[in-house]
């Protein structure tokens, strides 16, 4: 069927305004960090939390429709403040709950409140209460971790378990602050993880049980990320060996039970909150003939980059720069006279980057306009000042006539005129003082 040509650029605009509002529904749901059971939205003063009717549903009869007060924050039943509730006046079956904590700082409805500097973690967790059985059964935990005022997401993708042929592997992932790979330096469990600059961090992937052979699941690629979108930024990990011009990173054991590797911290080029984020992407090989076996210390890795999609991912973050009076463009030494200097990301060209980039340039640019328009602005006034101060000391004087005639002004006394005192007061004497 023919369209008119009229109709066409209407068409357009159609499919134009579809795609725009894909586009910012799937950025809205990124932002709020929503999934298929819980949206929670980390706003400056208080948090929202949205319970879908899937998730509802899971926890009554088939059919039956729950009352939002028997989900609540930790466990506060009997406040009603903390009670999920609806937007209607009527609860129906379709209907999603929401719940809000207004009181970010008090503690509101059982959450725990850390402080750091200026970062400040928020947590807490969503509770159903069973009438029946009369217990409590936990629905999520939430948490909302902040910069200042700016939320910033967090993820602990840390776990998945992988179905093979014969049975399942559980994939973990693990950053820490020492060789030893011991759990108090495990990141993952600290409220607000960090390193300095230039630390040394040290990345673990377990296989529990061990694998079948060597690659049967297979590090593709990992890489960090000042955005929690999953963003290669700056890569250290590629088709299961460190990159051959970057000689920081280092792998330290790769067998069928563990891959452990080694980078020194660094600091992100134009990027207001150093924030880094650990993806590992992974592929399954259910034969050893499909994968290519690496052997440990990189013996066989060569510069050939692995272009084959991910079959599942794991993901940590985010974790910070410990030490901010490190100056932003000063370069780092790591053991064994690896220079890390700053890192520019890697995909320099995408969007958040540029986004990032052109924020900071703007902002300088307004910056330098303000202030040199006040130093103008003073320049100005500074000259028209001494201006006027040249024309006081430098101006001609003006000449005033002299109204005081020569000669005394005025009259002199001789001792002759000073009056007599009687010194006695007595009206009868004739004795008076002198000056002699």
């Amino acid at each position: 069927m023919l369209l008119p040509r009229s109709f066409v650029p209407v068409l357009f605009c159609i499919l134009l305004e579809a795609s725009v509002c894909q586009l910012l529904k799937a950025s809205e749901q990124q932002q709020r960090g929503c999934d298929d059971d819980v949206c929670v939205r980390c706003l400056p003063l208080r948090i929202d939390v949205r319970l879908s009717t899937d998730v509802i549903r899971r926890y009554g009869a088939s059919n039956a429709i729950i009352s939002p007060k028997f989900f609540s924050f930790s466990s506060e039943r009997n406040t009603e403040a903390c009670h999920a509730h609806v937007t209607t006046d009527d609860v129906t079956a379709n209907d999603e709950y929401q719940l809000n904590l207004d009181d970010l700082e008090g503690g509101d409805c059982g959450s725990v409140v850390q402080v750091m500097g200026d970062k400040k973690k928020i947590t807490n967790s969503i509770w159903f209460y069973n009438v029946t059985n009369e217990d409590f059964t936990i629905v999520a935990n939430i948490s909302c971790l902040y910069v200042g005022e700016q939320s910033v997401q967090v993820i602990h993708d840390t776990h998945k378990q992988i179905g093979m042929e014969d049975r399942f592997v559980d994939v973990s992932l693990h950053l820490h602050r020492d060789p030893f790979f011991s759990n108090s330096t495990n990141l993952s469990l600290l409220p607000f993880p960090s390193l300095k600059v230039p630390q040394l961090a040290f990345v673990e992937i377990k296989f529990q049980p061990q694998l079948a052979f060597h690659n049967e699941i297979k590090v593709e690629r990992c890489f960090a990320s000042y955005s929690a979108h999953f963003l290669n930024n700056h890569t250290f990990i590629d088709n299961r060996c460190p990159l051959l011009s970057d000689r920081s990173v280092k792998i330290i054991a790769d067998d069928v039970m563990k891959m452990r590797w080694q980078f020194p911290m660094f600091r992100w080029f134009n990027v207001k909150i150093q924030q880094f984020y650990l993806i590992c992407s992974f592929k399954q090989c259910p034969t050893i003939e499909q994968c290519t076996t690496t052997a440990p210390q990189n013996e066989t890795c060569n510069s050939t980059s692995s272009e084959e999609e991910a079959d599942f991912h794991l993901s940590f973050g985010p974790y910070f720069v410990d030490d901010d009076r490190i100056r932003l463009f000063e370069g780092h030494h790591a053991s064994d006279d690896v220079t890390t200097p700053n890192i520019l990301p890697d995909d320099a060209q995408n969007d958040d980057y540029n986004s990032q980039s052109n924020q900071v340039t703007q902002t300088a640019m307004i910056a330098g306009i303000i202030s040199g328009t006040f130093f103008l602005i003073a320049v100005i006034a500074i000259g028209y000042v001494m201006k006027k101060k040249c024309h006081v000391i430098y101006g001609p004087s003006i000449i005033r006539e002299d109204r005081i005639q020569p000669g005394f002004a005025f009259v002199l006394r001789s001792s002759n005129d000073v009056p007599l005192v009687n010194l006695e007061n007595d009206p009868n004497s004739t004795t008076y003082n002198t000056l002699a």
